[in-house]
C-alpha cells in the first residue's frame, strides 16, 4: 500500500527544474555575465590595447590614438575570423562590440560618433559624421 501511495505522490513531481526556475536561472546567469564585463587598457602612457574582460575570459583589441584622419580607431577580428581570433560566438559579436565602442568613447573620444565596420571601430569628429 505505500508503496502505491508513493507512486502516486511521485508521479506528477517533475525530474527537472520547472520552466519558471530554468528561467531565472538563466536571467541570474545573465545578470552576472553582465555585471562582470568591463573594459581596461594595456600600455602607457597610451593604451596600445583596449582590452575586454568577463568574468575570468578576456579578448584584446589593438588601439589608435589620433591617426589617419579620425581621434580613436580599435581594430577588430573580421567577422570570418571572429570565433576563432577571440573565442566568443559570433552571435555575441554586436554586443562586445558596441560595449567596447562606448566604454572607449567614454575615456577617449568623448565628442566623436564611432562607427563599427567589418575590422575597425572608428571615432569620427561629430561634425565629421
Amino acid at each position: 500500500m505505500m508503496h502505491c501511495l508513493h507512486d502516486t505522490q511521485t508521479r506528477g513531481c517533475p525530474t527537472e527544474p520547472s520552466r519558471s526556475a530554468r528561467l531565472n536561472q538563466e536571467a541570474h546567469a545573465e545578470l552576472l555575465r553582465c555585471l562582470s564585463r568591463r573594459v581596461d587598457y594595456e600600455g602607457h602612457p597610451r593604451p596600445l590595447r583596449v582590452v575586454y574582460r568577463e568574468g575570468e575570459w578576456r579578448m584584446a583589441f589593438d588601439i589608435e590614438l589620433g591617426q589617419r584622419g579620425v581621434a580613436v580607431r580599435v581594430n577588430v577580428p573580421r567577422r570570418a575570423s571572429w570565433a576563432a581570433c577571440t573565442g566568443a560566438p559570433l552571435a555575441r559579436r554586436a554586443e562586445i562590440l558596441q560595449f567596447v565602442a562606448a566604454c572607449v568613447q567614454r575615456r577617449h573620444a568623448p565628442h566623436s560618433v564611432w562607427v563599427i565596420t567589418d575590422d575597425t571601430i572608428s571615432y569620427l569628429p561629430a561634425e565629421a559624421a
